[in-house]
């Protein structure tokens, strides 16, 4: 009833943001690349040779609830 709400699933068959949809629709390049590379350079820039940068389906999840929280997504359903 209003509630603006995401989705995450995994795996995707095309493209990965099909993996990342807010209120039914694929998010769009632009807020993926935005996302993409921010948290990108923060896990490269905390890395250190003990903890290193998650792995590609951590770092998607990751960007995944990233992009949630920035576009204020009421409810998440994270298929994982």
């Amino acid at each position: 009833a209003g509630y603006k709400t995401g989705l995450f699933t995994s795996p995707h068959l095309v493209d990965v943001r099909e993996r990342i949809r807010i209120n039914g629709s694929m998010v769009s390049k632009e807020v993926f690349q935005s996302h993409f590379w921010k948290c990108y350079d923060a896990f490269r820039e905390k890395a250190t040779p003990e903890v290193g940068v998650p792995g590609y389906f951590r770092f998607i999840t990751l960007l995944a609830l990233k992009i949630f929280a920035a576009q204020g997504v009421d409810v998440v359903v994270l298929k994982v």
